[in-house]
């Protein structure tokens, strides 16, 4: 498996590098700021809150449907602009 072949679920700073380079990024909700700001996606449930089985049922939904991590990528215009106003 490539890199860009994984996803990775992160929560703070220590795991940026790894965010970095893996093909798809996720934060979950009780994330640090500076991790949401590079997450493809963050998750509406926080660490050890089901954060991770969330994740799990997106990538795979996504998978069933088609998408690719491509597609998964693209966060959504107002997302992105709830999480600039919040920082």
């Amino acid at each position: 498996m490539k890199l860009e072949e994984a996803a990775f679920v992160v929560d703070d700073v220590i795991d940026l590098p790894a965010m970095r380079a893996s093909g798809l990024a996720i934060a979950v909700s009780n994330a640090r700021i500076e991790v949401k700001r590079e997450a493809h996606h963050i998750r509406p449930h926080g660490g050890g809150e089901g954060a991770l089985r969330d994740t799990v049922e997106f990538i795979l939904k996504a998978q069933a449907s088609g998408k690719s991590f491509g597609v998964l990528h693209r966060r959504e215009k107002s997302e992105t602009q709830l999480l600039a106003s919040s920082c």
